[in-house]
């Protein structure tokens, strides 16, 4: 539940809001994508050490301008979260960026970068690089 003064929303507010403006879908699909993705990491023994999870932590707090515990304290106040949401949060991210390198480093390149869009994309971000070079 979101509180602001006297008012607050509920979480099926929230949920319905997200319906009635068709985000709901995209928001669920991105929470599903992140489960999915550090469930697969986690079976392929892939792990975040306490430092690594530390130095992340604290550049989000740096990244969020939550320099001092009592900011970082409002902050999760304010946001109705705690320490462990936040360090699992972060801990499934660094494994979701871990996976998706392990994906890029053991999957064939090849197939993407010969498929037609992505030569399209190509061409088009070399020409927009000449057109910068040319008109600078």
């Amino acid at each position: 539940m979101t509180q602001s003064d006297d008012l607050s929303v509920s979480s099926m507010e929230l949920i319905n809001h997200l319906k009635m403006t068709g985000r709901f879908d995209s928001v669920s699909r991105e929470v599903l994508e992140r489960k999915v993705t550090v469930e697969q990491a986690r079976q392929k023994g892939m792990e975040i050490s306490p430092e690594k999870l530390q130095q992340a932590v604290d550049l989000f707090r740096q990244i969020n301008g939550l320099h001092t515990a009592v900011c970082t304290e409002s902050w999760m106040k304010v946001n109705n979260i705690t320490v462990s949401e936040v360090g699992r949060y972060i801990e499934e991210s660094l494994l979701i960026k871990m996976f998706t390198e392990y994906l890029e480093d053991s999957t064939s390149q090849d197939m993407y970068i010969s498929s037609p869009e992505i030569q399209g994309a190509i061409s088009r971000m070399m020409y927009q690089d000449w057109l910068e070079g040319v008109l600078t």
